[in-house]
């Protein structure tokens, strides 16, 4: 077919790729498609079988001669990751000068240029292969890879070639006949073959048109896809340009001083500036409450002799409040104080009779001379005592006895008067000495209790004055202590949230400024950079999914040959015998190798890298004895 078909087919699969939203091919390149006819077979396949056996049907003549088997056991295709082997479409056209010709592409070309998952990915594995049922030769064989643009063109000869380009990009299988393992085995190119043969020209129109979808934006896979390196590349590029942008930001800012300063101004004296500064005060005040106690406690220390001055000032300029509440107590508690002298009397009555017995004996003569001076005041009564006794025996006839009974009269009389002179002045004297001492007495509990509640009354007065002076006296010094810690925690926080918010003003209209100054620079170095980028990962992207295939190509006939039987050394004649011929190759093939087991871990051997496997020349005849 033509390339123009080849190209038309591609591109007209771009829409769907990758969930990019690509456009459709432009009118202008679609004009130059024209329709084709023939077969076209779109496939997806899953194939398996429990086994596939060759038979030899007579065996190996020199042998038993017995019909012998190779069987494939439990054979599973389809696709690398489980599935079908999908996305595959054939194209089948017959010529009348070129012949038959089969096209196998993909239903979506572009992921398969790309390596998306509309790719043709294939999976091959056997579970082994063994010889008679007898011995396993290789087992877990598995081989995943992808299909590229193969050809296959039957001509008027009946002559075959195929190109395919293909790759394995992960085989494994192990050769038990002789312990070999065989592992990561890929097989494909590094020199991508696919750029130089006959594809190469739909590739480069393929290109082109990705190339060209750039400048209207359509990529999104790729900016997805390469968004880290885009950005990557778009940083460094500003990094190599950082003077120059630099420059014009400085050179903006400079001009627009004043904006910057009255941005600051304008952020500290705004209502949230200025709760901003008033909460970070109150903040810094409570974060350093101890702080502040500490330096109360300070003051309070160190001016402990202030404290106790002003508590003797306040007491002497008081002192006539205290006398008064003294006087005040006395006067309130006159009942107290006089109970308390009788309770003292009372309570020493026998040191007041003591008093008063003392006192008499003291003045015995004092008392006799009362007696005597009563007796002598009273002569003429006790003769009229006498006279009336007289009298009376007289008149009873006791004429005998009238001196005696005068005598018994006058001395009982006087006997009474001395006795009642000297009680009377015994008992002023007793009364005297009595009344002096319970007077002392009382006075002395009266004094003591008075002095003691008039004590008591001035000292609670003194005390509570001179507690109240030294409270406010220690409260005021405490108080400003802690007002001039407290204003200054306060002030240095407000002043520096107040550098921070017009810092972060400054800041905020300087980085706006700068970015108005240069965001169109910056917006053009960017958007140069990233269509560089995107211009180059748009060609290799585009093509990552062939870039590493492999490329045979082969030519399949017959012929007729002949052979010399070693056993009858006649010459033997073989007509349409199967001839394969290597026309082109240029695979590069790897692999980790195995050989035998460790406990049940295969021993690693080593690896093997072939590069630029070339066997174009080469070729196989293959008939049957």
């Amino acid at each position: 077919m033509k390339n123009i078909l080849a190209r038309t087919t591609c591109l007209l699969s771009l829409s769907s790729i990758c969930q990019a939203e690509l456009t459709a091919v432009d009118d202008e390149f679609m004009e130059q498609a024209s329709a084709q006819s023939g077969i076209t077979i779109e496939l997806a396949a899953n194939v398996s079988a429990s086994s596939v056996t060759y038979t030899d049907t007579d065996g190996y003549k020199n042998a038993s001669g017995e019909a012998g088997r190779l069987i494939l056991e439990n054979v599973v295709l389809g696709g690398s990751e489980g599935g079908a082997l999908d996305n595959v479409k054939i194209d089948i056209d017959v010529d009348a000068n070129t012949g038959l010709v089969v096209h196998v592409g993909g239903t979506n070309m572009m992921a398969v240029y790309r390596g998306a998952a509309e790719r043709m990915d294939f999976g091959l594995s056997v579970s082994e292969i063994n010889i008679n049922d007898n011995f396993t030769v290789a087992s877990d064989i598995s081989i995943t890879g992808n299909l590229g643009p193969t050809d296959v063109i039957i001509d008027n000869d009946s002559n075959i070639s195929i190109e395919s380009y293909f790759e394995i990009t992960s085989g494994s299988l192990d050769v038990d006949i002789i312990g070999l393992g065989i592992e990561n085995l890929t097989i494909g190119s590094n020199n991508a073959p696919i750029m130089t043969g006959k594809y190469s020209q739909d590739i480069s129109d393929y290109q082109a048109y990705i190339l060209d979808s750039l400048d209207s934006g359509e990529l999104e896979y790729l900016e997805s896809t390469y968004a880290t390196e885009i950005n990557d590349a778009q940083d460094a590029a500003l990094v190599a340009r950082a003077d120059e942008i630099d420059a014009i930001a400085d050179q903006a800012v400079a001009d627009n001083q004043s904006t910057i300063t009255a941005s600051g101004v304008n952020a500290v004296n705004s209502t949230q500036g200025q709760q901003t500064i008033a909460a970070a005060g109150d903040a810094a005040v409570v974060n350093n409450a101890a702080v502040i106690t500490g330096a109360g406690d300070t003051a309070v220390t160190n001016n402990a002799t202030v404290i106790t001055d002003a508590g003797n000032t306040a007491v002497v300029n008081n002192a006539s409040v205290i006398t008064d509440a003294g006087n005040s107590a006395v006067v309130n508690n006159a009942g107290v104080i006089t109970d308390a002298g009788n309770t003292a009397v009372i309570n020493n009555s026998g040191t007041i009779t003591a008093v008063g017995d003392t006192a008499v004996a003291d003045n015995a003569g004092v008392i006799t001379t009362a007696g005597d001076t009563a007796v002598a005041d009273s002569s003429t009564e006790i003769e009229n005592a006498g006279n009336a006794a007289a009298l009376l025996a007289f008149l009873t006839g006791n004429w005998g006895g009238i001196a005696a009974a005068r005598t018994e009269a006058e001395e009982q009389r006087t006997e009474e008067i001395r006795t009642e002179a000297e009680t009377e002045t015994a008992t002023a004297i007793r009364n005297d000495a009595e009344s002096v001492v319970t007077a002392e007495i009382r006075n002395e509990a009266e004094t003591t209790t008075s002095t003691q509640i008039r004590t008591d009354a001035e000292l609670a007065t003194e005390t509570t004055i001179r507690n109240d002076a030294e409270t406010s006296t220690e409260t005021a010094i405490r108080d400003d202590a802690e007002s001039v810690v407290e204003n200054t925690i306060r002030d240095e926080a407000e002043e520096e949230a107040e550098e921070e918010v017009k810092s972060d003003a400054e800041a905020v209209a300087e980085a706006t400024i700068r970015d108005e100054a240069t965001s169109e620079l910056i917006s053009d170095i960017r958007k140069r950079t990233k269509t560089t980028v995107l211009t180059e990962y748009a060609q290799t992207d585009s093509l990552k999914g062939v870039k590493g295939m492999g490329f045979v190509s082969l030519s399949v006939g017959t012929e007729d040959t002949s052979y010399t039987d070693p056993h009858t050394l006649q010459r033997v004649n073989v007509k349409d015998a199967l001839r394969i011929d290597i026309n082109a190759m240029n695979l590069d093939i790897s692999a980790d190798l195995t050989m035998g087991s460790n406990a049940g871990v295969p021993a690693a051997l080593g690896s093997i890298a072939v590069d630029d496997l070339d066997m174009s020349g080469s070729s196989i005849t293959i008939f049957g004895l």
